[in-house]
């Protein structure tokens, strides 16, 4: 997934969401919630593993 804001993308895959149109910002909260959530589709994503597990 691609999210585009202006102008600014982030993320790969093949799904593009373009919110350039739209009057809200990058830091709105559903806008951050979508990035987390489709983040995890994306086919190079690798989640982040914590220190503290092994402990």
């Amino acid at each position: 997934m691609t999210l585009t804001f202006d102008n600014k993308s982030s993320g790969t895959g093949l799904l593009r969401l373009v919110i350039t149109k739209n009057n809200v910002s990058p830091e709105n909260e559903t806008v951050v919630k979508i990035g987390q959530l489709m983040l995890t589709k994306d086919p190079f994503y690798k989640p982040q593993t914590s220190d503290t597990s092994l402990s």
